[in-house]
């Protein structure tokens, strides 16, 4: 096994490993354990929900913030003057100026994340290790366990899930005016 350990990033070292084979479908680095405790994390939390969510918010978070921070470069900043000029306080500005512009991005940034996250199988299968499920593993475990109708069935409904919940988020905002 060859390990590497850079130890520039201070109490918290990262770690280059080799995988180790445990079974013919799991592979872990083989010092993991050495890793969580060098970084002070309970170990309790190596394959709990809670390290999937962190995972995927660190991983769709890009998802959310790109299309907010391009519709924010485009608010009119003349109305924000003049909303202050006026009297307004920065919620009413907020509400009243910023929320209506960025409105768009707020709705594209939400089905983006919605449609990613329903369909998500690699996080939560290599962070959960088998512990967290989501529609993506249960519909891989279907399929794995050669319950192909009920696989392909899951799958279908999941699609029909997807088609609804983005005409539910489109319904806030209609992107075709405000665009």
């Amino acid at each position: 096994m060859d390990t590497k350990t850079d130890q520039s990033a201070g109490k918290c070292p990262v770690m280059h490993t080799t995988a180790v084979a445990k079974s013919n479908r799991d592979y872990v680095p083989a010092n993991e354990r050495v890793l969580w405790k060098k970084c002070g994390l309970p170990e309790r939390w190596r394959h709990e929900a809670l390290s999937v969510r962190l995972a995927m918010i660190q991983l769709y978070i890009l998802f959310m913030v790109t299309p907010l921070f391009f519709l924010l470069g485009q608010v009119d900043r003349h109305a924000i003057e003049a909303a202050r000029d006026l009297g307004g306080n920065w919620f009413s500005v907020f509400k009243e100026i910023i929320l209506p512009q960025t409105m768009p991005g707020i709705v594209i940034g939400s089905i983006f994340i919605f449609v990613l996250t329903m369909g998500e199988y690699g996080t939560v299968s290599v962070i959960g290790q088998g512990a967290v499920s989501s529609v993506g593993t249960f519909i891989d475990n279907q399929i794995l366990g050669i319950q192909y109708p009920q696989g392909a069935a899951s799958a279908v409904l999941l699609v029909f899930v997807l088609i609804l919940g983005v005409f539910g988020i489109t319904r806030f905002a209609n992107l075709r005016e405000e665009l």
